[in-house]
């Protein structure tokens, strides 16, 4: 079994439906649970209608609710010829999107917007298009049935951001193994679940890679596949770089590294589940389904030389630098801790500590001048307007040659001036971290990416 999630990009209408389509009738020797989100925009308008409705503008999040409705008519209209699916598909249309209706009513009669209320408003985005899809695959004469995740995608009662309860999940997963073992097409919902209750919650905005890989993990799937519109991961930013090219194979702590550090990547937390379980991630592009993508492992073979994979840019970084008295250093540490927790208390983003017997690093960001103010009181100087350079790739701990050689190219490119290069860290096993004061990051991104990735290759 294999489960494949596609996103609001992938069904934003009655063609990229079809295609999707097009690429299960390919696969019908294998058995698949397809996740799917909310068509294009869908979640957006929902939200858009919650809030007229708490405004007390019921006429405007109605108008929207028809908006939904005609959107998905359309597409039914558009790629259904037989009569009688036709038929069933409009009026399951037509309930869903009544139903709503009647939802939007009941928050404007209680002048209310609860967290419960919002999730269920949220559920009708992937309800709706997993339906119009379900129908779509009966005209394409695919062996497919319809669930509810809801019944197996168990969660807390947070209703926004609920938090999933792995092991109710996996018990309710023999619900899909048993129920539907005659059918090689599950479609479902992402984002999506219940609490034990019943009451409808969501993993959060971005939780259908989340249920994809819950789902994978729970079924123990050969592999989980994120279909989206871009082939897999890429060596850089294509807006800034536009000789990125997809990267293969990567390790989970790769993912991990160039998610927290600013990359428009898949964030590393919505596959944990797939990774804890040896389970590959391939992160694949419906408009090229012939194209390789990316597939994320948690190890890559130890054996294999260093590569250097991606490059990722964060700006408008802060670098902290405090000294403290080494004949206090019984005290240090305290220091060290109490001036840490006010920093996470004033909302202040941590993104790398290093310390020292008397001194410590930070880099950070959202530093204002009442922060300043209390920092005053410690020997420190402060470098604002910063840009963090991560280098991220397989092994770049392996041997100091090898570190030595990825040091010597990024210097070499005089685009950055040496004073301009304040400090190196070896940030994790996977990643380099360079901070530089230059502001034609830009082009020091193109030519490095050009001698660490594109001539390596």
């Amino acid at each position: 079994m294999k489960v494949l999630k596609f996103g609001g990009s992938s069904i934003a209408n009655g063609n990229r439906m079809l295609n999707i389509a097009e690429i299960l009738k390919k696969r019908q020797d294998e058995q698949i649970v397809l996740v799917l989100s909310a068509c294009q925009n869908v979640t957006n308008l929902l939200e858009n209608a919650a809030s007229y409705v708490q405004h007390q503008n019921l006429n405007a999040a109605l108008i929207i609710v028809e908006k939904i409705k005609q959107l998905h008519l359309q597409i039914a209209d558009e790629n259904i010829v037989n009569s009688s699916i036709l038929k069933q598909t409009k009026s399951t249309i037509n309930n869903l999107c009544n139903e709503l209706g009647e939802l939007m009513q009941g928050i404007s009669f209680l002048n209310e917007l609860t967290p419960q209320a919002m999730a269920k408003v949220y559920s009708f985005g992937e309800i709706l298009s997993s339906r119009l899809f379900y129908a779509i695959s009966l005209e394409m004469k695919l062996n497919g049935t319809w669930f509810d995740v809801r019944e197996v995608m168990i969660s807390d009662s947070t209703f926004l951001s609920a938090y999933p309860i792995e092991e109710k999940i996996k018990e309710r997963a023999n619900i899909i193994l048993n129920k539907f073992k005659d059918y090689n097409l599950i479609i479902t919902q992402g984002f999506i679940a219940s609490d034990l209750l019943g009451r409808t919650t969501v993993l959060g905005r971005g939780g259908s890679d989340f249920s994809a890989s819950l789902l994978g993990a729970s079924l123990n799937a050969e592999s989980i596949e994120i279909w989206s519109d871009v082939n897999g991961v890429l060596s850089a930013d294509p807006h800034i770089v536009p000789n990125a090219i997809s990267i293969p194979k990567m390790e989970y702590s790769e993912i991990k590294d160039l998610s927290f550090w600013g990359a428009k990547v898949l964030h590393h937390k919505t596959i944990l589940p797939a990774i804890n379980n040896n389970i590959p991630v391939k992160i694949l592009n419906s408009l090229e389904p012939t194209a390789i993508g990316t597939t994320i492992i948690k190890n890559i073979d130890s054996d294999n030389k260093p590569e250097v994979h991606s490059l990722v840019a964060k700006k408008n970084c802060v670098l902290l630098h405090f000294e403290f008295e080494i004949a206090l250093r019984h005290k240090i540490p305290e220091d060290f801790s109490n001036l840490i927790n006010y920093l996470l208390s004033k909302d202040v983003n941590i993104l790398n500590i290093i310390c020292t017997n008397s001194t410590l690093q930070m880099i950070v960001e959202n530093v204002n001048a009442n922060l300043t103010k209390y920092l005053e009181k410690y020997n420190y100087t402060q470098q604002d307007n910063l840009t963090a350079i991560c280098i991220v790739g397989h092994n770049l701990n392996c041997n100091n040659v090898f570190y030595s050689e990825i040091f010597s190219k990024i210097i070499e490119d005089k685009t950055i001036k040496d004073d301009e290069w304040k400090y190196v860290w070896q940030y994790s096993e996977n990643t380099l971290l360079f901070l530089t004061s230059s502001k034609n990051i830009d082009e020091h991104l193109k030519n490095i990416h050009n001698a660490l990735i594109v001539n390596q290759n």
